[in-house]
């Protein structure tokens, strides 16, 4: 992207890495790079031309099995793992190449390759790291008095979440799992139409969520990483099903596929069965449905079309179609703005954040990723 005439977005974070002493630079290209590459031609401009580092550009590797683009900066990453593996360096910088500031990543560094130094220097935390890290972590932060804002799953068992909670009461600090859906305009005024009567008394909730993962080697797939459909995706199904139907369901049971050889679950459907209404949860990483949500009524339904965890489209229908309406709301880039707008309200005193993701919700779907992953009400398919 040109700025300022001759100049390019990507010499800002090229000039922060060699103001930074960083030594070998790779730059990942997409489609349509011949005007870049020929801007990154002469490395010299930021003084990468040595023998024992230099300016690289890394283009997708295409192959009978991978004809696509990088899909993202986890797959850049992970075509040039070899590149990786051989430069034989400490640690790795990821970076965009579209963003204008100026920043020493030294500095950064200081911060971020030891956890218990960084929490020192820090008053709030957002913790995004592989699920079973999640407590651990959340529990550190909480001891030390800092606010947590964890990515979902918040925990893996009841009385983890539990813990969590008592600690952030103790220390006076915010605890809020970070789940988008909960958080974003459509969604909020989704479940205040649903619980407001206008289709009448809800009488079933049905909500899947699944996401095609082919890399077995992905972090989802791996057990010692508590990988799986349901402690992947499961929490967004379970989120809207509380919130609908309440948190303490009669019955709950499972109905899985999982890998052979790991264990892991590639498809789970949980049933609730509450006094007045029943759901389905659907999760899946290795099967494919469509990623709907169906809020059914005794007076009419809400239909939210996929992805309706990123909720900018739903409508209210009727017998009388005439009556139907559809309601629109944007939702911004990956949504964690809005976690992140929740988190800060909480911290300086408004207790809406609260309202739209409890710490009942929370205890709710940490308890039902207990009841699965114990094996509690668990069938099994091949």
């Amino acid at each position: 992207m040109p700025i300022a005439g001759s100049y390019r977005s990507i010499d800002f974070a090229l000039s922060n890495m060699s103001n930074s002493h960083v030594q070998k630079v790779a730059v990942c290209t997409q489609f349509n790079a011949r005007s870049l590459n020929q801007h990154l031609n002469s490395s010299k401009w930021w003084d990468f031309g040595r023998k024992q580092g230099g300016l690289f550009v890394l283009t997708p590797t295409m192959t009978t099995e991978n004809n696509s683009w990088y899909r993202g900066t986890a797959d850049a990453m992970y075509q040039n793992i070899d590149f990786l593996r051989e430069s034989h360096e400490p640690y790795v910088i990821i970076t965009s190449g579209d963003c204008v500031y100026k920043t020493d990543f030294n500095k950064m560094l200081e911060y971020y390759t030891e956890y218990e130094q960084f929490l020192d220097r820090v008053h709030a935390v957002y913790i995004a790291v592989p699920h079973h890290l999640h407590y651990e972590m959340a529990r550190k932060a909480l001891l030390r008095g800092k606010h947590v804002l964890c990515e979902k799953p918040l925990a893996l068992a009841r009385k983890e979440a539990e813990e969590l909670f008592r600690l952030a009461e103790e220390k006076g600090v915010v605890l809020l799992e970070a789940l988008k859906t909960a958080f974003c305009p459509a969604f909020q005024q989704l479940t205040s139409l649903a619980r407001s009567g206008i289709i009448g008394s809800i009488k079933a909730v049905d909500a899947t969520f699944t996401k095609l993962i082919e890399d077995e080697a992905a972090r989802e797939y791996d057990p010692m990483q508590a990988g799986g459909a349901w402690t992947e995706l499961g929490s967004y199904p379970a989120f809207v099903i509380g919130k609908l139907l309440g948190t303490e369901p009669r019955r709950i049971r499972f109905v899985t596929c999982r890998k052979p050889h790991t264990g892991v679950d590639v498809f789970t459907r949980a049933e609730f069965l509450y006094s007045n209404a029943v759901a389905t949860a659907t999760a899946a990483i290795g099967a494919k449905q469509e990623g709907d949500l169906c809020i059914t009524g005794t007076e009419g339904y809400i239909y939210v079309p996929a992805p309706w965890w990123k909720t900018e489209m739903f409508e209210v229908r009727f017998e009388d179609t005439r009556l139907n309406r559809k309601y629109f709301a944007n939702f911004e880039e990956d949504g964690l703005r809005y976690e992140l707008g929740a988190f800060l309200r909480l911290i300086h005193g408004c207790q809406h954040g609260n309202r739209l993701l409890t710490r009942e919700d929370s205890m709710f779907m940490a308890d039902i990723a207990s009841r699965f992953r114990r094996g509690y009400c668990v069938e099994e398919i091949s």
